[in-house]
């Protein structure tokens, strides 16, 4: 008898371990394949994955759709590891859309689909090639949620409005805006088609804010729920790029846009700049403007060649220093990898005195009758610093070295 409890102790634990190897009833089917994701069983039924499998490779991309008028939450899904575990990157479900509108054949599309996710704006516009917009609608969720399409539209004054009736493309002409009485327009008319190129000039010795205009019609609000439309003159910017024109047009006494440092960033940016208008300048991520604002000057320079004295109407651009006064521009703007002005002793006097300052730049300094700089002479340097805190990353760091007794 002690013989057989011997046995049968000894033969428990193998038959456990023989049946931990089969599936069990409850669970076949639901385990995937090692190093594999699953295709969802318990998600939104209306998804459809391409392409169709039963099981998906590790870090393989599956593009979604769904049936009728619905869209996937995000357009693929990706198999992905976390730890020893195979799984979707992300959840999908099938979302409510606007249909394209079918309101006037003329009306152009950006993007142009033919179903829109609730809250995707779109860029209506009544012109070919790159014009200036009619409206910005976007979808909406609907109310009643039986009503088949629901679309607000983004008035002047940043506010959405539910749109009851069509947007569409009106052919109206617009009437010549009062600007400046000098402004000579390219053709002189009383009224001017929308979308056409006009060429503004004006009499010797000023310049047009804005050398290239046109008119277009833009939704400005919704008005006893009927939609209200008003005049829009746009002007060409600097880049060839087409801005709304907010202020009158004038001919002034005007600097003509910088051709510096072809990464600088203008705001605004125009061809031309009015006497004493400011302009902003910025530079792309790591680099910094040596002045981040500008102003146009003009004025007459004398001129003496031996025979005569003259004088001719010159433009030229003032920068504001860090003590905030303006100061004549001596070469250009450039965006440089460099250093911000050091904020020390405010009484230290720097030569050049700038914003910002480049690479290697020297730098003289000088105090006050009485006092003298720990240094006259700096200069900028700069570099990446690298750090290993968990992840590997490093920082732009700028740093200034100064000149002491010896030279060094």
């Amino acid at each position: 008898m002690a013989l057989q409890w011997m046995f049968l102790l000894l033969l428990t634990p193998l038959l456990a371990a023989h049946n931990r190897d089969k599936p069990s009833p409850n669970t076949f089917g639901k385990l995937s394949e090692k190093g594999k994701c699953k295709a969802p069983s318990d998600w939104d039924s209306r998804l459809r994955f391409y392409p169709k499998r039963i099981s998906y490779d590790l870090n393989e991309v599956v593009q979604l759709n769904c049936t009728g008028r619905f869209l996937p939450s995000v357009p693929q899904i990706q198999c992905i590891s976390r730890g020893a575990q195979a799984m979707w990157n992300e959840t999908a479900t099938c979302k409510e859309t606007c249909q394209q509108p079918q309101w006037d054949s003329q009306l152009q599309f950006s993007p142009n689909q033919n179903f829109y996710r609730v809250g995707e704006e779109v860029t209506l516009s009544c012109f070919l090639n790159s014009t200036p917009p009619l409206a910005v609608i976007r979808c909406a969720n609907r109310i009643p949620p039986k009503q088949s399409n629901a679309w607000e539209v983004l008035a002047i004054g940043g506010t959405w409005h539910r749109l009851a009736q069509k947007l569409t493309c009106t052919m109206a002409k617009c009437p010549k805006p009062q600007w400046d009485a000098q402004l000579q327009f390219s053709e002189s008319k009383t009224k001017y088609p929308q979308n056409t190129e006009l060429t503004l000039t004006c009499p010797k010795g000023l310049e047009p804010s804005f050398p290239k205009v046109k008119c277009t019609k833009e939704f400005q609000r919704v008005s006893s729920g009927k939609p209200d439309y008003v005049d829009a003159w746009w002007g060409r910017n600097s880049r060839g790029a087409w801005t709304r024109i907010e202020r009158d047009v004038l001919c002034t006494e005007m600097c003509q846009r910088p051709p510096w440092d072809s990464r600088l960033q203008l705001v605004p940016d125009q061809e031309n700049y009015g006497k004493k208008e400011k302009v902003k300048l910025s530079c792309p991520g790591g680099l910094q403007p040596t002045y981040t604002e500008i102003k146009c000057q003009t004025g007459f320079q004398d001129y003496d060649d031996d025979v005569t004295q003259y004088s001719v109407q010159k433009e030229f651009w003032h920068a504001r220093d860090s003590t905030g006064a303006w100061v004549p521009i001596q070469s250009s703007v450039k965006c440089i990898e460099g250093c911000q002005r050091p904020p020390w002793d405010s009484r230290l006097q720097l030569v050049p005195d700038q914003e910002n300052y480049e690479k290697d730049q020297e730098v003289y300094l000088s105090c006050p009758r009485g006092f003298q700089p720990t240094y006259t002479e700096i200069k900028c340097q700069s570099e990446f610093q690298y750090y290993d805190v968990l992840i590997h990353y490093s920082l732009y760091k700028e740093f200034w070295h100064g000149r002491n007794s010896t030279g060094a």
